[in-house]
C-alpha cells in the first residue's frame, strides 16, 4: 500500500506533518474496510502528533474522524466530546466547512443518543 510506504518515509525523515497525514489517510481506508479499532488507532496517533506540532486544522479533522468512529462504536459521550472539540477549533480557525461538519455531528449527537443511522457519512 502506497500510504504505508508514505508513512514509513515520513517517519524516516522525521516529517511529523507527513506522519499525521499518512496516518489519517490510512485510518480512513481502514474505517471504510470495517476495521474500526485499527482505524481509531491511526487517527489517535495523528491527533497526538498534530497536537504536538500545533496543527489545529489537522486536529479538527482528526477530532471529527474520531467523533464518527466513537459514534459508530456507540460511545456517544466520547463522540460528542470529540465533535465539540473539533467545533471549537474550527470556529477559532474560521473554517466554515469544518464548523458545519462538527456542528452537525454535535447537534445530532445531542438530539439522538441511540440512532446510529442518523450520523452523517461525510467526515
Amino acid at each position: 500500500m502506497y500510504l504505508k510506504r508514505s508513512l514509513t518515509i515520513s517517519k524516516e525523515l522525521g516529517d511529523k506533518q507527513g506522519i499525521a497525514l499518512s496516518s489519517n489517510s490510512i485510518g480512513v481506508i481502514l474505517q471504510n474496510k470495517g476495521e474500526i479499532e485499527k482505524s481509531k488507532t491511526y487517527h489517535e496517533s495523528a491527533l497526538k502528533i498534530q497536537e504536538e506540532i500545533g496543527d489545529k486544522d489537522g486536529m479538527a479533522n482528526s477530532l471529527n474522524k474520531l467523533a464518527k468512529i466513537n459514534f459508530i462504536q456507540g460511545k456517544i459521550n466520547l463522540s460528542n466530546s470529540y465533535a465539540n472539540r473539533a467545533l471549537k477549533i474550527s470556529k477559532e480557525l474560521g473554517f466554515p466547512a469544518l464548523m458545519s461538519t462538527s456542528d452537525r455531528k454535535s447537534t445530532r449527537l445531542n438530539s439522538s443518543h441511540t440512532d446510529i443511522s442518523r450520523m452523517p457519512s461525510s467526515a
